[in-house]
């Protein structure tokens, strides 16, 4: 069964009510301990069951969020480096430096964000000629 990590996270919480309701039957005397113990034990096994289910399913979107990441910086790379003089002077004023005036009035010139991951990607993985598909 394919839950999304919002619907595992509902069941687990539902099973920890669960199981306090399961705990206060005990404190209240009204089931014996064997009982307890054994639907306690069955609770804590779906809890850990969902839970390793939730890290799976959270590992593999991170996954494909970061190969996706990976494709669409590349990408860019790539046609940044296919542009005219012109476009990339304006792809770098727009959005590959930003300035930054400190509290001693000095003009900074940096990378923004954005160029500075997409230059690490490059960097780590380079182009895509070197992924396998």
């Amino acid at each position: 069964m394919n839950l999304s990590i919002e619907q595992l996270e509902h069941r687990i919480n539902m099973l920890k009510s669960r199981q306090e309701r399961l705990l206060d039957l005990k404190i209240d005397a009204s089931i014996n301990n064997d009982v307890f113990l054994f639907k306690n034990n069955q609770i804590d096994a779906d809890i850990f069951e969902l839970s390793e289910q939730k890290k799976k399913l959270s590992s593999k979107n991170v996954t494909e969020i970061t190969q996706r990441v990976i494709e669409l910086s590349s990408g860019l790379y790539d046609a940044y480096c296919k542009a005219s003089d012109r476009v990339k002077a304006m792809v770098i004023k727009s959005c590959g430096i930003e300035l930054f005036i400190n509290h001693k009035k000095e003009l900074k010139i940096e990378d923004s964000p954005l160029f500075k991951s997409s230059k690490m990607l490059v960097f780590l993985f380079g182009t895509p000629e070197k992924f396998d598909y």
